[in-house]
């Protein structure tokens, strides 16, 4: 039976609009309605279904055919959309040096998103291409934070600090002016972490040493610099090793892999600790594996356990110690310090 020829016909539910009848079948074929036609299509042309149905009626006498659903050019791109979100979380982890793995992970979903949004047919792509942008810049941002806090810099910055004294900025002076030096004492008295070596006394005294310059009304200027100052000195004093410490076990436990995690400390307000989630220790490796003899130390132990034990400090892209403080505030008055732990045994 015969069909309507091939060629475009007015869309009976949009008359400004044409559709592409192939003859046998519509296509998805569209465009601004050429030139005026009757307000019906001649009877030997199949009548256009409904906009989004699974076929389309044919013209009396031919059978139905399949035809595809005509998509809306105002269709939304919600992969699109997510690939932004994505994508600006990313960045705000990727920058903060203590959650740059996160910000990694967030990048790649975001880049992931991007592109099955991107292949998408029918479908906006400028939100696409824009969460698919930030994705990699924050990818970029995350890696080069990562490899910037373990590898340290070509010159370490305690060669910066020539003398045994901890100079930090007063809360009320500008930001290039110091305090006074103060000795830091050579030995603390034994305590209820135990009696302390020598350069773990000296560390301890130089952190509460310029945790008294923090006040809140200290810029943040005044209070990056006083830490990073002090982590000079910090470094100086420990060479990035903790050898044969004390402290007392302030957390334990183990992440979803079974390794093992630890926070151990060291003075009132002062910790050292491994990462405790597996996305912050990608390329630390503090996390203590079920192999190692450190974790068959910790597991018959418990909160407020006495232990001996060394380590091995972990550098940032910003200090010659890693830390997982977020503010500068916290990292001076309470600060958590990153360790690599070789070395652990009840006191």
């Amino acid at each position: 039976m015969a069909t309507a020829p091939e060629g475009w016909y007015v869309d009976p539910q949009n008359p400004n609009e044409e559709v592409y009848w192939l003859g046998t079948q519509w296509t998805a074929a569209r465009r601004p309605r050429q030139v005026p036609v009757p307000a019906q299509p001649p009877p030997s042309v199949p009548q256009y279904g409904e906009r989004g149905a699974n076929y389309a009626v044919g013209a009396p006498g031919v059978r139905p055919v399949a035809a595809a659903a005509l998509p809306s050019s105002k269709s939304s791109n919600t992969l699109g959309v997510w690939s932004i979100f994505a994508g600006i979380g990313a960045f705000v982890f990727a920058i903060n040096s203590a959650a740059s793995a996160l910000g990694v992970l967030l990048a790649l979903t975001s880049i992931l998103l991007g592109i099955l949004a991107y292949r998408a047919k029918g479908r906006p792509r400028r939100a696409t291409i824009f969460g698919i942008a930030i994705g990699v810049v924050a990818l970029i941002i995350g890696i080069t934070t990562i490899a910037g806090g373990h590898s340290g810099s070509a010159k370490d910055p305690v060669s910066q600090a020539d003398d045994m004294s901890v100079v930090v900025p007063s809360a009320s002076a500008t930001p290039k002016a110091a305090s006074t030096p103060k000795p830091v004492k050579a030995s603390i008295p034994a305590g209820p972490y135990g009696v302390y070596p020598t350069a773990e006394a000296q560390f301890i005294d130089s952190i509460e040493t310029a945790a008294g310059t923090f006040t809140s009304d200290s810029t943040d200027l005044q209070q990056s610099e006083a830490v990073r100052l002090r982590d000079i000195h910090l470094c100086k004093i420990t060479k990035h090793k903790a050898t044969n410490w004390v402290g007392e076990i302030h957390g334990i436990g183990a992440n979803g892999d079974g390794y093992a995690y630890v926070e151990v400390e060291i003075a009132p307000t002062i910790v050292v600790q491994t990462w405790n989630n597996a996305f912050s220790d990608i390329g630390s490796d503090t996390l203590i594996k079920p192999t190692s003899s450190v974790f068959d130390k910790l597991v018959p132990m418990k909160e407020g356990q006495l232990i001996v034990f060394s380590g091995t400090f972990l550098r940032s892209d910003a200090s010659c110690m890693s830390r997982a403080n977020i503010t500068d505030y916290f990292y001076g008055t309470d600060p958590h310090f990153i360790l690599k732990f070789t070395k652990v045994a009840a006191q």
